[in-house]
């Protein structure tokens, strides 16, 4: 006979405890029946390690199902720090306890979602959803931080969403989150053309793809594009509480002071550096002075336009549509410009870097 740990039953020896389930390490000893003495003999530990198996692998199959199928995610972690805790230090379990770790990992993952969801309810909330829209089918070539697009209305009552001449995106029903925005079929009375900017990134706790689909828009009541960029200009003092949301509208008000700089030049004074990453890196500053070197015989393209600070190649000039920045010139369409020629580098926006041409 042996006596389980966990309750002190006592237990035949290779079975479970009948009593309480457990299923741990269970101790042996006390009187030999058949031995006349009163000496005690003592049989090793015996750990059933397949009950040990059977046992976690349920909980774990539980918690697999209240995460993804009940959304319960409280007692999907419950379950699985019990498997966890009946697993132990097995070495022949680390398969089981490697997906324990995982889907805890999963769950905490959700945890943090589903508390990140409910912060920016609230937040739209507090904006009103008269004022918001959502925008889906989002272009990433275009960021959202550019702040202010242009809303279109079809005869359908369809809305697109456009930077300036090119569609990105369309306003879309709420999809169940009817307290947060407002829906497509509820824009009746907006007007054929009508202005919005962006207001923050709904994380979205099924939103898996980064920086995907979820922006949100707000509704410019009394809109034109000289009134707006005025008051960019001007560093509007923010009155949105939330340091969330502070931190994107912060980081929103620095591309958009980038692109104000970005449009005082024209689009044949403006060029993109590309391919930093492979050449000699460098930090650029506004100011610093470049040099552009012509490369026709450049095997990959006879339009290729070095670019160089001091004695050392940092990048090319953007020459195609994938890489060049919408407002600036590609390396092809600078035919006049001579074999040895210098810019300025002027700004990064995004990923892009900016540099004004110096011609004289």
């Amino acid at each position: 006979m042996g006596i389980c740990p966990r309750c002190g039953s006592w237990v035949d020896e290779g079975d479970v405890c009948r009593s309480c389930g457990g299923v741990r390490e269970v101790e042996y000893g006390g009187y030999d029946e058949y031995d006349e003495g009163d000496e005690e003999v003592y049989d090793d530990p015996y750990v059933d390690l397949e009950a040990i198996r059977y046992s976690a692998d349920e909980k774990l199959e539980s918690a697999l199902f209240e995460t993804r199928a009940n959304h319960n995610l409280k007692e999907a972690m419950r379950l699985v720090n019990s498997a966890i805790d009946e697993i132990g230090s097995y070495s022949e379990l680390n398969d089981l306890k490697q997906w324990a770790l995982s889907l805890k990992s999963e769950i905490k993952g959700d945890m943090e979602d589903v508390a990140a969801d409910k912060r920016y309810e609230g937040i739209l909330k507090r904006k009103g959803r008269d004022k918001l829209v959502h925008m889906c089918r989002y272009d990433r070539t275009f960021n959202s931080n550019d702040l202010v697009f242009r809303l279109v209305k079809e005869k359908s009552g369809f809305i697109n969403v456009c930077y300036g001449d090119m569609k990105i995106g369309y306003v879309s029903e709420n999809g169940g989150h009817e307290i947060c925005y407002s829906s497509v079929s509820e824009l009746t009375n907006l007007p054929k053309v009508s202005y919005a900017k962006y207001f923050c990134r709904y994380p979205g706790r099924y939103n898996y793809v980064p920086d995907s689909g979820w922006v949100i828009l707000e509704l410019l009541d009394d809109y034109s594009p000289r009134k707006y960029w005025t008051e960019i200009k001007k560093e509007i003092k923010l009155n949105i509480d939330d340091d969330l949301l502070k931190k994107r509208e912060t980081e929103a008000r620095k591309k958009v002071r980038q692109l104000i700089t970005i449009n005082q030049h024209s689009k044949k004074d403006l060029i993109t550096i590309v391919g930093t990453s492979f050449q000699k890196q460098v930090q650029f500053k506004e100011g610093m002075k470049l040099k552009l070197v012509k490369e026709p015989d450049n095997s990959y393209d006879k339009d290729a336009i070095a670019v160089y600070v001091g004695s050392d190649k940092v990048g090319y000039v953007a020459n195609s549509k994938e890489t060049n920045f919408s407002k600036s010139s590609m390396a092809s369409e600078l035919k006049n410009l001579p074999k040895i020629s210098y810019a300025r580098y002027l700004t990064d926006y995004f990923d892009y870097h900016i540099a004004k041409l110096k011609w004289e």
